[in-house]
């Protein structure tokens, strides 16, 4: 097992991740980057694949980990355009096609973007719209009421959706990518009354 095999799966807070590597391109690994240091993944077929983080709270403080992903078998059924989030206030379905576009089908109508989660805090549902393509990133997240009614509550055409996490009362939301040259991630936190900061 190598150093950095031996660190995948450690609990650390958010100050002290490691810095992303320059050849990886909005959280997705290269082949050549996996050859040299993830070996043992398998990803003949793939130029790419995705790492997730997982995020929790303990004693008050918000920390990370890479989270083992699952990779399904080739053989698996799978169904990349369309994912269901059940809500309290009926479901949230995305329709993703990459580059061209998708939509949030929802209990009050349609709406445009490449949603990749939805999720709920307080009286509301959220959700995030995200694209990384060659280089450009952009983020938007929206608030709806219980009617389903909805406004955009944050909007970046540099950052790229990464991670959420939510209590029972604040969410919060990693966004990082490219300003210019210079990397840049931040991390919302909306409250449980649909405050921002």
């Amino acid at each position: 097992m190598s150093a950095v095999d031996g660190n995948i799966n450690k609990w650390q807070k958010l100050n002290e991740l490691r810095k992303t590597d320059p050849r990886i391109s909005g959280g997705y690994y290269t082949t050549e980057f996996l050859e040299t240091y993830r070996p043992d993944f398998y990803s003949e077929g793939y130029s790419f694949f995705p790492e997730f983080v997982e995020v929790a709270e303990i004693n008050g403080e918000i920390i990370c980990r890479l989270e083992e992903t699952d990779i399904p078998d080739e053989d698996a059924p799978f169904d990349s355009d369309e994912c269901v989030f059940k809500t309290s206030v009926g479901n949230f379905v995305s329709r993703g096609h990459g580059e061209f576009g998708g939509a949030l089908e929802t209990p009050g109508g349609e709406i445009y973007g490449n949603f990749c989660d939805v999720f709920e805090l307080g009286d509301r549902v959220y959700a995030v719209d995200s694209l990384s393509h060659l280089g450009l990133a952009s983020t938007t997240a929206y608030s709806f009421d219980r009617d389903c009614k909805y406004h955009k509550i944050f909007s970046d055409e540099n950052l790229s959706f990464k991670a959420r996490y939510v209590t029972g009362e604040r969410a919060y939301l990693l966004l990082s990518g490219r300003v210019g040259e210079n990397p840049k991630s931040i991390l919302l936190e909306i409250s449980e009354n649909g405050d921002m900061t």
